[in-house]
């Protein structure tokens, strides 16, 4: 919950950079934010998924808990495909593309 509330603040201190100056915003700006935006949003898919994946009545439905196995498996690929544009970033990982 800690880690949210966090993630939450950035994600507004992010949006106040690109509502400050919305004729000139770096790309740099853009990107914080959305990241930003999209671990709140990953936040809470995580607190819904973990809430549906502990009920019992879901459980005992088959076609419920495929549907919620399919929506943790969706989570996690997001999960990992933001952290790794995040790490890449950080570390300002570059690709040459050489034809």
């Amino acid at each position: 919950m800690q880690n949210i509330a966090h993630i939450r603040k950035i994600a507004s201190e992010a949006l106040s950079v690109t509502e400050s100056t919305p004729s000139v915003v770096s790309l740099e700006d853009r990107l914080i934010h959305n990241y930003a935006q999209s671990m709140v949003e990953l936040a809470d898919q995580k607190m819904d998924l973990k809430s549906r994946l502990t009920d019992l009545n879901r459980l005992m439905d088959p076609k419920l808990s495929i549907r919620d196995q399919e929506d943790l498996s969706k989570h996690n690929i997001e999960l990992s495909a933001l952290s790794t544009l995040v790490i890449a970033k950080r570390f300002n990982f570059s690709y040459n593309i050489k034809n």
